[in-house]
């Protein structure tokens, strides 16, 4: 007869090899609007270019946390974000062995609202709202392109999955 898999052996025998995975870097990010529609984006400290607002997921903390966390503690933003707009799988490259991104809608703002928005703390230098033509200018092509993706997710209603390699 099979045994159960919620067996206590069974549980210890399944979880060693977890310990034991590739773990993949994964980051989560938000979509924040201002009344004007203009986009919010961040200028992190440790990186040469414009971001959108988020980061870095932890170990034990969800995509959707995390996204909340990072803007809370660096823009003083409290932001629930809402559905998935974009999962993108990003391959290896340089010297990471690939990452997931997911990108939240985070809102729009209430007026008067995206003028207070400011860095707290130091890993992050600057923000702006800004339009679509200007964050072409601000913005990695990489990055532009999930910034494009879920906008078109967001205004179709959709959510969509991308494999870049």
């Amino acid at each position: 007869m099979p045994r159960r898999s919620d067996e206590p052996r069974h549980r210890e025998k399944t979880a060693e090899p977890c310990t034991e995975q590739v773990r993949k870097p994964v980051s989560a990010d938000a979509l924040i609007r201002d009344e004007d529609g203009r986009l919010l984006l961040v200028k992190p400290a440790l990186k040469a270019f414009w971001d959108l607002p988020g980061g870095v997921v932890g170990p034990a903390e969800s995509p959707r946390a995390a996204a909340r966390g990072r803007i809370g503690e660096e823009l003083g933003l409290a932001v629930d974000p809402g559905r998935l707009l974009v999962l993108e799988w990003v391959g290896p490259h340089e010297s990471w062995a690939g990452q997931l991104m997911f990108v939240f809608d985070g809102g729009g703002l209430a007026a008067g609202r995206a003028e207070q928005v400011r860095p707290v703390g130091d890993s992050v230098e600057d923000t702006a709202f800004v339009t679509l033509d200007e964050a072409r200018n601000l913005l990695r092509s990489d990055v532009m392109s999930l910034l494009e993706k879920s906008l078109i997710a967001l205004l179709t209603g959709g959510c969509d999955y991308f494999e870049l390699a």
